[in-house]
């Protein structure tokens, strides 16, 4: 197992309320992939022209970074003290900390699965709270698959991905020697990996508080599932 497998291995064991800071070194943490989603949250919210936001969970700051110097005014949520966020919170507890509507845009990538699925509705609640208009959410979804790029010169490039069972992907896990031998990891749950947290039942959620406006996998990388979320004012 090389070094850098080693040590994500046994980050991933630790609860997200100590995960050290160089966990999000550049070197180790950010890949092409990611730096794709990257592109799509900022994208997705700059669309939308928020004068202020609220992001939950820190990460490396680079979205918010993003978003600070197109202007938008960002403040950060953290779990975590370490890292350094503006606010130090839980996410069950996002009443405690800030007032009904108090941003017009929430963002909260990639950090419901840390969490157990029995608390996801509580956290969509959460969210509710304290946005007055968006919520970008986005969620790993359980996946195989191989991807084909095609760009043709001038043009922007397009990517194509064809699924395979999820059984396949199980059997590579199993079959592959850099997989990890203990199976703890932050991620209690993805989406489509059990009928519980299936995308339908992940939806029927969603939809008691917020309308979904847009909801898609990021074409680059399908493991992210991407939900522009419109407050509901009636919930």
């Amino acid at each position: 197992m090389d070094n850098n497998l080693s040590r994500k291995n046994n980050y991933e064991k630790l609860d997200p309320s100590d995960i050290p800071p160089d966990y999000y070194d550049f070197s180790f943490y950010v890949s092409k992939e990611r730096m794709i989603t990257y592109w799509h949250q900022a994208n997705e919210i700059l669309t939308r022209k928020p004068e202020k936001l609220l992001e939950i969970g820190i990460g490396n700051r680079i979205v918010s970074s993003i978003l600070k110097c197109y202007g938008v005014e960002t403040c950060t949520a953290d779990i975590n003290e370490s890292l350094g966020p503006d606010v130090v919170v839980p996410i069950s507890e996002l009443q405690s900390k800030f007032s009904q509507g108090q941003y017009p845009f929430v963002l909260c990538a990639r950090v419901l699965q840390h969490l157990p699925f029995a608390d996801f509705e509580n956290s969509i609640s959460q969210l509710h709270h304290v946005t007055n208009n968006y919520l970008l959410l986005t969620l790993p979804v359980e996946t195989l698959r191989v991807y084909i790029r095609f760009r043709i010169t001038g043009k922007n490039p397009r990517t194509f991905s064809i699924p395979f069972p999820i059984s396949l992907k199980k059997i590579l896990q199993r079959l592959s020697l850099k997989h990890s031998e203990n199976g703890k990891t932050q991620n209690f749950w993805k989406i489509n990996q059990t009928p519980e947290v299936s995308m339908a039942n992940i939806k029927k959620c969603l939809e008691k508080h917020f309308i979904i406006e847009k909801s898609y996998q990021v074409p680059e990388d399908m493991s992210h599932a991407f939900f522009i979320l419109k407050k509901k004012n009636n919930s």
